[in-house]
């Protein structure tokens, strides 16, 4: 017998041979775990599940308590809002002012104000007052609401001789407010 070709004495098979478990596979791998639920999702879904109970849930608003000097003294003093125009008109009917009457033309019969530009915040507390999901509780509240009517407090300081001492002081007043329970961790 004629000796072997050295290309053909020995093939050496430099692959890996195949990982133990691969071998024999003869049943489908198990599952997978399911993915560890991320903080964000456990929340939204402790959350779907407080709505179905409650209503009101994620939707809480607290109202903070501040001084009446801060709003209804303000309405209640209507006439120094403006220099030029006397608001007591103006924030009557929750700020949304006097109904206006048809008297012809392009105005429907109901439904129609006369409502100054400068009272959205005695509307919008008026509003807020009626909401369904009020809480006394401000750590259950997703929004708190600061019924500080600031606009109408700097009107009555933007035109004549006042300095920003005058024009800031009720807002410089508010702060301290703001800091004391429940209001501090919110």
């Amino acid at each position: 017998m004629p000796p072997t070709p050295p290309e053909r004495e020995e093939i050496i098979d430099a692959s890996r041979p195949p990982l133990p478990e691969l071998q024999s596979r003869t049943e489908p791998p198990p599952p997978s775990p399911p993915p560890s639920e991320t903080t964000a999702a456990r929340q939204e879904r402790q959350e779907r599940t407080a709505q179905k109970t409650d209503p009101c849930a994620g939707r809480y608003i607290y109202i903070h308590d501040l001084p009446r000097r801060f709003n209804a003294d303000l309405v209640r003093n209507c006439r120094s809002l403006s220099e030029w125009t006397d608001m007591c008109k103006h924030v009557a009917n929750g700020g949304m002012g006097p109904r206006l009457t048809r008297k012809g033309g392009v105005l429907p019969s109901t439904s129609w104000y006369d409502t100054n530009q400068f009272t959205l915040e005695v509307i919008f507390h008026n509003r807020m007052r009626q909401y369904g999901c009020l809480t006394p509780d401000a750590s259950r509240a997703a929004a708190v609401y600061v019924p500080y009517y600031a606009g109408l407090d700097v009107g009555r300081h933007l035109w004549g001789s006042f300095g920003n001492a005058a024009r800031d002081a009720l807002a410089d007043r508010s702060y301290p407010n703001l800091l004391v329970a429940p209001l501090k961790n919110k």
